[in-house]
């Protein structure tokens, strides 16, 4: 009883042909050309220029490396450590990321600043609101909201209120904040990937119109990324509860408010002097 799908055997054979096409190569004797010889020859000129003729790089073409990495004839053994392949997909996940999340031309070219930066957002699972509306417009599985944001360029929308807590936001994500007139409210509450330089990002976008921005549970800020957000003269209210207790990070914030009177900062706990000698005791 055949198991296999019509024509799944040809093909599992011919990819074993492939593999002794390679050894035969290794030991001098003349290889026999297959069909998959044929039509890897046809898209020859779709491939980079110094991508190898082996048959591991074809059939494993994800791992093989860059352009500006060093050449290797074939993949090693060590490649499929449990590691190795944990360490692979961590950079790929990565690159995705940054292709997924960095600012595209054609989008804001289509919908303008205001509409692209609320279709990133709601499609990742946030919520935005626009400037004179009362309601947020976000994608859950019963009321989709999403479909409700205009497809096309409207000059009469602005967003005014950015609720984005929870997702994974990294670096790139932040480009696409450029041109908002109107963006006063901003919340990254639990943001995983929010480091300080998403905030000296956010700081250089967003410094003319930002009112309240709330970095919570985000782990990865320190104090050195608070001292960038003293550029930002219109912010009022700041929220960094859960971030980190040390004194370094109160001397920021009280650094932070000296530098900007009208800002309050909440969720931060000063240490009082005493505290302060009984814990370096």
């Amino acid at each position: 009883m055949n198991v296999f799908r019509p024509g799944a055997w040809k093909k599992i054979t011919a990819v074993g042909s492939r593999f002794y096409k390679a050894r035969d190569i290794e030991v001098g004797q003349q290889p026999i050309p297959t069909d998959i010889d044929t039509e890897f020859e046809k898209i020859k000129w779709k491939r980079d220029y110094d991508e190898k003729e082996t048959t591991f790089l074809k059939l494993y073409k994800a791992f093989r490396l860059k352009k500006d990495d060093k050449p290797r004839t074939m993949l090693l053994l060590d490649d499929f450590m449990y590691d190795n392949v944990r360490l692979w997909v961590k950079k790929f996940r990565k690159e995705n990321q940054i292709k997924t999340q960095c600012y595209r031309v054609d989008r804001h070219e289509t919908l303008g600043n205001e509409l692209a930066i609320a279709h990133f957002i709601v499609y990742r699972g946030g919520r935005v609101k626009f400037y004179g509306h009362d309601h947020w417009i976000q994608s859950v599985k019963n009321e989709d909201d999403y479909e409700s944001l205009p497809k096309v360029f409207d000059p009469t929308m602005f967003v005014e209120a950015i609720d984005a807590q929870g997702l994974e936001l990294i670096y790139e994500a932040f480009e696409n904040l450029r041109g908002l007139a109107r963006l006063r409210w901003l919340s990254l509450d639990n943001s995983p990937l929010i480091d300080d330089w998403c905030l000296d990002k956010i700081t250089c976008e967003l410094r003319n119109t930002l009112e309240y921005l709330d970095i919570s549970n985000c782990k990865r800020i320190t104090y050195r990324g608070l001292t960038c957000l003293y550029k930002m003269e219109k912010l009022k209210t700041l929220k960094v509860e859960n971030i980190a207790d040390s004194i370094e990070f109160q001397l920021a914030c009280l650094e932070l408010e000296e530098a900007n009177p009208g800002l309050k900062i909440e969720g931060v706990e000063y240490m009082e002097p005493e505290q302060n000698e009984s814990k370096n005791q």
